[in-house]
């Protein structure tokens, strides 16, 4: 996994004051980029060679100085050095390439000054080695992130949206489990083929594991009666009895699980930059690290209910669901008779 930007800005500043006064390319180049790419979390031997030999376009031999094929090409000097000279240099290794070995960046660098060039983009980004820590998401391609794409998006119909304030990890995980989307499939109406979330049917209906925990309301309509359900009363507030503080505690591990698991979730969706829901979600395409992270998340919420009687692992979703409504009578019927 990537490392987290907040993490690359202090090595990035580290770097910055270790390398201030060298100016040597002969004798220091190498280091340099080995400690460069360090500082993404990257061992530079992994994906770039120094010394690449190449013919130049006057057909004699050259050597770049660092080659990252098909991704980045780094021509460095001594301090002080000609960078726009540097860059034509950069420039004349193109024809000894094969295709797939073309950089999109072209890095030039005299120790001190760094100069970015965006093929691809036909740019320049220009900045001096104290800012490379305000520089840092120039080289995403190093860190292991992508270059995330702005897109304008439709309007959305502000009646279908509801929120859910001051909601936790545990909230989005268990709305996000296999247990609430089976829920979900029976309880929830339809648009066409598409589901239509109600805070007054689906969610302050459904059965939540059977855990000391705050369950905010997505609004603050009372939530109204419907045939075949009848809604849950909400927690009066009333002191845990005595005899329950044992399972309170291994409840509250069970809480942490799936929080835990939430966060494995949203930390693999950063992983997919620019993806939209509908690409993370797409079944033939969905990210792998994704799958792992809601696989782990189900198993989590699963041992959850496990200690309202329910199984650790279940067959099929028509098996939850059976189970959620007899925990929504049970429910249900403490209600009435509170």
């Amino acid at each position: 996994m990537p490392l987290d930007w907040k993490e690359i800005a202090n090595r990035a500043r580290t770097f910055s004051k270790d390398w201030k006064h060298v100016e040597r390319e002969d004798a220091d180049a190498k280091s340099f980029w080995d400690e460069f790419f360090e500082v993404f979390g990257i061992k530079r031997r992994k994906v770039a060679t120094f010394e690449k030999r190449v013919k130049k376009i006057d057909q004699k031999d050259g050597y770049i100085d660092l080659l990252w094929k098909g991704t980045l090409l780094i021509e460095h000097k001594s301090g002080g050095k000609d960078l726009v000279k540097a860059f034509k240099q950069a420039k004349d290794y193109f024809p000894g390439l094969k295709a797939d070995e073309e950089p999109r960046y072209i890095l030039l660098c005299d120790f001190w000054h760094f100069e970015l060039h965006d093929l691809d983009e036909d740019l320049i980004h220009r900045f001096t080695l104290p800012e490379l820590d305000k520089n840092l998401r120039l080289f995403y391609f190093i860190a292991g992130y992508r270059k995330q794409r702005i897109r304008v998006e439709e309007a959305i119909n502000r009646v279908a949206v509801d929120a859910l304030p001051d909601a936790t990890l545990y909230h989005f995980g268990v709305m996000s489990s296999a247990m609430h989307m089976a829920w979900v499939s029976h309880v929830c109406g339809r648009l066409e083929s598409r589901y239509r979330y109600t805070n007054q049917i689906v969610y302050n209906n459904f059965p939540w594991p059977d855990f000391p925990t705050v369950r905010p309301a997505i609004s603050p309509v009372r939530p109204e009666p419907v045939e075949g359900l009848r809604p849950l009363r909400q927690s009066s507030g009333r002191a845990a009895q005595p005899e329950r503080i044992v399972a309170v505690a291994s409840v509250h591990q069970a809480q942490a699980a799936i929080e835990t698991e939430a966060q494995a979730v949203l930390d693999a969706r950063t992983l997919e930059v620019g993806a939209t829901l509908a690409d993370l979600y797409n079944p033939n395409t969905m990210p792998l690290a994704l799958l792992k992270a809601h696989r782990a998340l189900d198993a989590a919420v699963d041992a959850a209910y496990a200690l309202s009687g329910g199984k650790k692992s279940w067959k099929t979703d028509a098996e939850r669901v059976a189970f959620l409504f007899t925990r929504y009578e049970a429910l249900t019927s403490m209600s009435a008779t509170a």
